[in-house]
């Protein structure tokens, strides 16, 4: 489902459209949590998250977030980020919040 925001971001919970490759970049590079992560990790953290949101904004992915769970009580949200250059725009929160309040099982 893709949501539109203003400033011609949008929201897509595609597992198809994520970048794998500028995902991997900013995780293995600039996410302190993620140093070094190795890509096929990143495929495979996509691949079997439960769900995954994209932010984008014409076309180019600027922001990520995934969620996994045990199908009952826990939901946990990782690798959840908006690159540098569009913080401060409330999109975080937006991520998040399409996250947790869309279809999560």
């Amino acid at each position: 489902m893709i949501r539109a925001l203003t400033g011609g971001f949008e929201l897509d919970d595609d597992p198809a459209r994520v970048d794998i490759d500028e995902l991997h970049r900013f995780l293995s590079t600039e996410a302190y949590r993620a140093l070094g992560r190795p890509r096929g990790t990143v495929e495979r953290l996509v691949r079997e998250a439960q769900r995954v949101v994209g932010l984008y904004r014409d076309g180019r992915q600027v922001g990520f977030g995934r969620a996994f769970t045990d199908g009952v009580a826990i939901v946990y949200l990782a690798d959840v980020y908006v690159h540098p250059e569009f913080r401060g725009r409330g999109l975080g929160a937006e991520l998040v919040r399409e996250m947790v309040v869309e279809r999560l099982p």
